[in-house]
């Protein structure tokens, strides 16, 4: 009785066990690298949205705008 056909199959389990393993490895290699560029255009502030600079000065201004009318109101009625 040989072993060799068990060992054999046991060899070919953790060939692919390796293969599935860098497949993984690559994909979640590949996910950092997207998440470490993301992180680096939020540092210097490239942005996938060009509009968002303008948009977060409006609801600036617009929130300005709404705690000036609030501190007016409130020095009228003192």
């Amino acid at each position: 009785m040989s072993i060799l056909p068990e060992m054999s199959s046991a060899a070919d389990d953790i060939e692919e066990e390796i293969r599935r393993l860098d497949e993984e490895a690559e994909t979640l290699l590949e996910e950092m690298r997207g998440t470490v560029g993301g992180l680096s255009d939020l540092r210097y502030g490239r942005l996938a949205n060009g509009e968002l600079r303008e948009q977060v000065l409006e609801g600036l201004e617009r929130l300005e705008s709404s705690c000036d009318k609030r501190c007016m109101n409130f020095h009228d009625r003192a």
